[in-house]
Formats: structure tokens, sequence, C-alpha cells
């Protein structure tokens, strides 16, 4: 992503002409502008730098507003005290706002020739559509569907924050040229942890001692010992392995 920017940038500062539009001279520029705007802040362009800081502070100002906002929600010395309709009224601003940033950047993405369908399906867009939809659906799904459990679909607005912080991109390159040895590093953390897993589980719930020598109460004890255990599936000591084994390494 950092390479396809700094491609987009230097065809730019070259001076390369956009690609033929049937938009009228003052509306390709004013398209240009917003792309700079919206799409890469801190990229070198015409556009008065105070314009494009001031749109990149107010929509990460959006951003940390809808998402206290979502924790707020759910604590009970706000949401007893507080109205519903407050609450409301702050999601459906702020989603108001992300969905004229979002139809805006998809307005502009080909002013440079890209491809809207590539542009739609780039991850980072993926979650801006998937991070308003919630309040789309829930206006248009009728009364007796509950569907609140969407709202948890608002968490991904944090991942917006990383377009505007460089050090968040050069992040995300980096994860995404280390892809393949991270998929290694979980397949065989996996194998290991089913592996472990099994051991555990055998080896508590198969390790059965010789009843012929136990009185009646020894067995009602080990039963019941049994019975409350922990392990109680193989999934379960896989958890179990998930959680100890990161660590047991960090130690």
């Amino acid at each position: 992503m950092v390479k396809h920017h700094a491609h987009r940038r230097e065809t730019r500062n070259k001076g390369g002409p956009p690609p033929p539009s049937i938009y009228p001279q003052w509306l390709v520029e004013l398209r240009q502008a917003t792309y700079w705007i919206l799409e890469e802040p801190d990229a070198s362009s015409d556009v008065p730098k105070i314009i494009t800081k001031g749109v990149a502070c107010a929509n990460v100002f959006m951003i940390l507003v809808s998402l206290v906002s979502l924790i707020m929600e759910t604590m009970p010395m706000f949401k007893e005290t507080t109205p519903e309709v407050v609450w409301k009224v702050l999601e459906v601003v702020s989603t108001g706002v992300f969905t004229i940033e979002y139809v805006l950047r998809f307005w502009v993405c080909d002013v440079y020739g890209a491809s809207a369908v590539d542009w739609a399906c780039r991850t980072m867009n993926i979650c801006d559509l998937l991070a308003i939809l919630p309040v789309y659906i829930e206006a248009f799904a009728s009364a007796e569907t509950d569907i609140k459990f969407l709202r948890v679909l608002r968490v991904i607005r944090l991942f917006k924050i990383g377009r505007y912080s460089q050090g968040v991109r050069v992040m995300n390159a980096a994860l995404a040229n280390s892809f393949s040895a991270l998929y290694i590093l979980n397949f065989l953390f996996f194998i290991c942890s089913v592996c472990f897993a099994s051991m555990i589980y055998f080896t508590e719930k198969l390790s059965c001692p010789d009843f012929t020598e136990l009185s009646l109460q020894q067995f009602l004890e080990y039963n019941q010992e049994c019975g409350e255990s922990s392990i109680a599936s193989l999934g379960t000591c896989c958890a179990y392995m998930c959680q100890n084994v990161p660590n047991v390494s960090g130690d």
C-alpha cells in the first residue's frame, strides 16, 4: 500500500495528466482536490495543508466521538442517566458524516485512473462500508427483527484512524509483506495446540484407576471429581493451550 501511494504521488509530481473525464474542468479540479483531501492528506499537493489537516483532524474527532459514545452507552452509570435519544443522535450524526466521506471518496477514486471496483474491494474500504451499514440496516429492518448485535461493527471505525497515521500504514504494509511467515507461524501454533491439548485431555479423562480396589465412597468421590473437572472436551483443552502457551513463551 505504501508503494502504491508512493507511485501515485510520483506520477502526480511528474505532472502526469489525469485520464480524460466527462466532467467540466472546474469539476475535475474539484474532484482532484477532494481526492487529495480525503485519500492522501499527508501527500504534497496543490491543496493547502490547513484544509487537508483540518479535514483529517475532524474525521479523527468524529471517529473518537463514535467510539467513546459506544463505550459509554454500555456503562450503567451513563446508560441510566442519559436518554436513549442522545446516543441515537450521536450515532446518526457520526454515521452521516462517515457516509458522506465514503460516498465522496468513491466519487473521486478514479480521478487518476484507478478502478472503482478495485477501490471498493480494498480491505480498509470494506471496513468503512461495514462500519456504516448497521444504522441503515436497523432503519429498514422490521421492528420484530432484533439486529442490535450488528452494532459491534461500529468498532471497525477504529481502523479508520490508520488512514491518517503514517506509522499505522507502514505497519500494515509490513504485516502484508510478512503474511507468508505469519501464516506458517500460526499453522505451527495450531498443530502444537492440538497435539498438547489432546495429550492433556486423554491423560485426564482416560487414565482411569482400578475400580476393583476402590470402595463405594472412593468411587463416588472420584466420579464427582471427574464431573467437576474443567476439562470437559478437547475444545476446552485447545482453548487452555491457546491462553497459556503465549504466557509461558513471554515468561
